[in-house]
């Protein structure tokens, strides 16, 4: 059982990075961090849906192994260096959500 340690306002200023932190960092349950921070499990579950922290982190494993799939395949191809940095400058822009 968590004890609640944050407050309700807390809840309503947490990031993206933060909450990300506590469901896939520290693998914490949705009932836990509702409890961490005085609020309803379902409070836990929208702010994740609006976060885009849905499947957990093996949704986030498996676009990071597209993403280094991706770099590879950048790096293999017959490009010049520019045409190579402005390729992989866009697949960083991408996919630099995956821990913010």
């Amino acid at each position: 059982m968590v004890k609640q340690t944050k407050t309700p306002q807390d809840w309503k200023n947490i990031t993206k990075k933060e909450l990300y932190e506590l469901a896939f960092m520290q693998e914490m349950f949705d009932n836990d961090i509702a409890e961490m921070y005085g609020v309803k499990r379902s409070a836990v579950a929208y702010k994740r849906r609006k976060f885009n922290l849905l499947h957990g982190i093996h949704e986030d494993a498996f676009r990071m192994a597209c993403r280094d799939k991706n770099m590879q395949m950048i790096n293999e191809a017959n490009l010049s260096d520019d045409a190579r940095k402005t390729a992989m400058q866009a697949l960083k822009n991408y996919y630099k959500d995956l821990k913010e």
